[in-house]
Order: C-alpha cells, then sequence, then structure tokens
C-alpha cells in the first residue's frame, strides 16, 4: 500500500512540474524579455530561475551543451569516457556555469519554447558565450534568424581559438554524437 502512495505522489509531482513548465511557457513565451533571480546551478545547460516565487529549469536556447553526452542514453559509453577525461582535464570549463554566474543576482531572460535566453554579460546571451569557449554547438533544428547570426560568429571564433571541443581532437569526434540529440 506504501509502495502504491508512493508513486501516485511522484506522478502528482511530475504533473505539477509539467503545470509549472506549461504556465511559463504560455505567460512568457512571446513576451519581452522578464527579470529572474538565478536560484541554482545544475550544469552548463541547466540552470534554476525564480520569478515570482515559482521555479523553473532553464536550458541555453539554439544550442546543444556538451554535457548533453553524459545524459543522452544514445551516446556510445567511447564518447562519454572522452568527455569525462575532458571534464577532468579542464575542470573550469567543466563547471564553466558555476565561474559565470553569480547565485540570488538578477538575469535578463528571453524565454521560448525551446530554451531561455539568458543575457549575462550585456547584449551577449549565455548561449553565445557557451559557444565561444567551445562548450557546446549549435543546434540544427533551431532556425531563429534573430540569433543564429550571433551564435554562428561564436562558434567560428572558437573554432578559430580552439577552444574547448575545437581545441580537443578526441571531442571534435563525438560531435556528431551530439548532433543526434
Amino acid at each position: 500500500m506504501h509502495y502504491i502512495l508512493y508513486y501516485v505522489k511522484i506522478i502528482y509531482m511530475k504533473s505539477i512540474i509539467k503545470l509549472y513548465i506549461f504556465i511559463a511557457v504560455i505567460l512568457f513565451g512571446d513576451e519581452p524579455p522578464v527579470i529572474m533571480t538565478l536560484r541554482n546551478i545544475i550544469s552548463n545547460d541547466s540552470i534554476i530561475f525564480s520569478y515570482h516565487q515559482h521555479y523553473f529549469n532553464c536550458y541555453p536556447y539554439g544550442i546543444i551543451a556538451l554535457e548533453k553526452l553524459l545524459t543522452d542514453e544514445k551516446t556510445s559509453s567511447t564518447c562519454k569516457k572522452i568527455y569525462f577525461d575532458f571534464s577532468q582535464k579542464y575542470p573550469k570549463l567543466h563547471f564553466f556555469a558555476h565561474y559565470h554566474f553569480h547565485l540570488e543576482q538578477n538575469y535578463v531572460l528571453d524565454l521560448h519554447k525551446e530554451g531561455c535566453i539568458i543575457f549575462s554579460k550585456g547584449k551577449k546571451s549565455y548561449s553565445e558565450v557557451l559557444l565561444e569557449h567551445g562548450l557546446a554547438i549549435i543546434n540544427p533544428k533551431v532556425k531563429n534568424e534573430e540569433y543564429m547570426l550571433y551564435f554562428f560568429a561564436a562558434q567560428e571564433r572558437a573554432k578559430r581559438a580552439r577552444k574547448g571541443l575545437w581545441g580537443d581532437p578526441d571531442m571534435r569526434k563525438c560531435k556528431a554524437e551530439l548532433l543526434r540529440q
């Protein structure tokens, strides 16, 4: 009996979370940017913000972060090992968001159905910053002309400077697996 109540509680909590995400997308989907407070950093790809005491997970818009190599079940064990070795070799890149952001600070966000544009350095978005450091690649499924020019330029700068993914030949081998996301 206790197991049934436990599973009902889990299903209920998941539905509440989905409802909050749905409401956030509806409320902020096509609205102008809003100011939100950073509450927690899960990874370079997953950041928790709050708006009027409602918490939600924000994923950088228009990119695929390198952390997806660890979280996607389709990723080969070879690429998972390569990413693990890469993160051990460059711990500051693995914890980049922790160095880049400050908890309890307000940030301007532009919410989209596919993720958030977090303005972290003036007019520069966090997605651009991740691309510039070679910690992400452009998501080919996103076709927003408003940001894509900036994203392509940032990714090209990382390639020329051989930063992150572009400076490590083993990581470049796993680029195809990231694009399958």
